[in-house]
């Protein structure tokens, strides 16, 4: 069934976008739900936002323990093998409570873990959610030691706030947008230990985020701009302010030194496409489970991206941090 965009727009955070859905109009299309021409005040900040699918590793276990074979196995959220429900409008509504309290109906329905401190001024979100059947898993995977996987698909937004800071001066306020998935897998209660069985050995979850943000901070100037498109930096935060290299030398002033303290590393602009992990076992520098501190030429994790408008030739590149208009993205 082809697609249809719907579009929406929630006055109290200031964001709007249109979504796709298949024909009945309150189902998502083949691949999942997908944002598109995602703007805040009018501002562009994406013109797609979508979760292109999961990867289960799975391992294939004798019954001694020994893995026999490792696969990777890709699965997009398409209808089947997936089923998909309807979509959601997470809106926390009217009345004396609201928008005092806009975390309240997020809690109350399970949309986030922890993000109380994200929601205090105002939030809005979309929800989706799929059922992978036992049978597929069956097939594809004999002797499973899940019968079933359940996925919950959410975008959660954030009006203007501070709380938690989002960059290191903790003086400028952002408004957030959040994609989220959450993930349930069923048991198998039939399980034969004494046969080859299956076992996940992790999930991962592919976004695909096309940004495009203005060139000019301001909406009516924008418009008679060429748009020239994007610059990005990436950077691997200190995890501890460095006061004292950032001190040493003089080159750069304040905010040379800034720099020093608070970063590990940068690369701004990025000239070149950029392919590294992000995490390595929940770290972010490589085989430093067993060694700590690293050696000096352990391979080190990005752990932040930095992105915005291109002012054009001579222009100065918009700071970072600091940047009056942008999009910042913390994967650590």
């Amino acid at each position: 069934m082809s697609a249809t965009s719907q579009t929406l727009s929630d006055p109290l955070t200031g964001w709007s976008f249109q979504y796709l859905t298949d024909a009945s109009g309150d189902r998502p299309p083949a691949g999942g739900l997908v944002l598109q021409e995602v703007r805040h005040h009018h501002h562009n900040l994406a013109r797609d936002l979508r979760l292109i699918g999961l990867r289960l590793k799975v391992q294939e276990i004798d019954p001694s323990g020994k893995t026999v074979r490792t696969v990777s196995h890709f699965l997009s959220l398409s209808d089947p093998p997936f089923t998909a429900g309807k979509i959601r409008t997470l809106a926390p509504g009217s009345g004396p409570a609201f928008p005092l309290k806009p975390f309240q109906f997020l809690a109350e329905g399970e949309e986030a873990l922890q993000y109380q401190t994200f929601f205090r001024q105002a939030a809005f979100g979309m929800r989706v959610d799929y059922e992978l059947a036992g049978d597929y898993l069956a097939e594809k995977f004999p002797n499973c030691e899940i019968s079933g996987l359940t996925l919950s698909q959410r975008y959660l937004f954030s009006g203007y706030a501070n709380t938690p800071p989002h960059e290191p001066s903790g003086t400028l306020v952002a408004t957030r947008c959040h994609p989220l998935v959450k993930y349930e897998m069923t048991p198998n209660a039939r399980l034969d230990r004494k046969k080859n069985l299956h076992r996940i050995e992790s999930l991962r979850f592919d976004y695909r985020l096309h940004l495009t943000l203005d060139r000019h901070h301001d909406v009516a100037a924008n418009t008679t701009l060429p748009q020239l498109g994007n610059n990005a930096g990436l950077f691997r935060d200190n995890d501890v302010i460095n006061l004292i290299g950032g001190l040493t030398g003089l080159t750069g002033g304040p905010a040379g030194a800034f720099s020093r303290a608070t970063f590990a590393a940068v690369e701004k602009p990025l000239v070149l496409e950029v392919v590294a992990p992000g995490l390595a076992e929940g770290l972010t520098t490589l085989g430093t489970r067993s060694l700590y501190p690293p050696a000096p030429d352990t391979p080190k994790c990005w752990d932040n991206l930095h992105w915005w408008g291109n002012r054009g030739p001579g222009a100065p590149l918009i700071s970072a941090p600091g940047a009056f208009h942008s999009f910042h993205m913390h994967w650590r």
